[in-house]
């Protein structure tokens, strides 16, 4: 196996960190997948290329819903980018760089397109997200919502509420705020969550930990991000690693409950051995 954790690992966790701070949307996701500057020339050259698609069509396009469609036609039925229906939690649909090459990806990331491209070709696009999918608005609020896993259909206020609704099985009611626009660091966290959920599907426990890095470094208040880093450095067999986060955690959160299993599993630890 190779290094869990790697000075490597650690400049692009610096990196991402520097982009979250400028809000840099793009340079945080290629940080998250470590991605060399030769592939992230192509990948940028590939959304300035759709967003000067955009922006020759774009004059005459005046309301939300005309630019709403205009995307559509150019990310969807041009150049083909799609939700990935056949192998949803495939890792790649959930980075940047391997949906620009591939054009098939989850909600987020394909909503994160719409956004960057629409970013470039002066459109304003705004994540949203639903609880368990995610969609984005084009234009200011109102706007006009629309959905780019299913090509870029736009969306009413009831079709979302109905959207939530089928996928909470009714369990969660629905709250206007949903419709807000969600700011870059809760995409971000929404991403990892999402990339650690897939990596762990895959047996990726490596790409997983990596993912739980960056999430806890993203979120340093919250200590279950750093208890589930400790538990799969443990799990992976580091043992050294997993002590130092433990301790981490008690030092930080000592009233946690997250603080009292760091506790029992240093004791664990230190209990000598039993001979029989």
């Amino acid at each position: 196996m190779r290094e869990l954790w790697s000075r490597e690992d650690e400049r692009d966790l610096t990196e991402f960190l520097d982009a979250v701070r400028r809000e840099d949307l793009v340079g945080a996701l290629f940080a998250i997948e470590g991605t060399p500057p030769v592939s992230r020339r192509l990948a940028e050259a590939v959304l300035d290329d759709a967003a000067a698609a955009v922006r020759e069509r774009a004059a005459g396009t005046r309301s939300s819903f005309q630019k709403a469609r205009l995307l559509a036609r150019v990310l969807a039925e041009e150049l083909g980018f799609a939700g990935d229906e056949d192998d949803y939690y495939d890792p790649r649909n959930v980075l940047l760089g391997p949906l620009l090459e591939r054009r098939k990806g989850m909600p987020i990331l394909l909503s994160v397109l719409w956004m960057e491209v629409g970013r470039r070709a002066k459109i304003p696009v705004a994540g949203i997200g639903l609880p368990g999918h995610f969609i984005v608005r084009v234009g200011p609020p109102p706007g006009t919502l629309a959905d780019p896993f299913a090509g870029g259909v736009p969306l009413t206020v009831d079709d979302c509420r109905r959207k939530v609704k089928a996928l909470a099985g009714g369990r969660v009611p629905w709250r206007a705020d949903y419709l807000r626009q969600m700011e870059i660091p809760a995409l971000l966290e929404r991403v990892l969550r999402n990339l650690s959920g897939c990596r762990g599907r895959t047996g990726d426990e490596a790409g997983r930990f990596r993912a739980v890095t960056f999430l806890s470094a993203l979120r340093p208040d919250e200590p279950e991000n750093l208890l589930s880093r400790a538990e799969l450095a443990e799990e992976l067999g580091v043992r050294g690693l997993a002590r130092e986060v433990w301790a981490e955690i008690v030092e930080r959160f000592p009233e946690s409950t997250q603080a009292q299993a760091a506790s029992e599993k240093m004791a664990e630890e230190d209990e000598p051995p039993v001979f029989h």
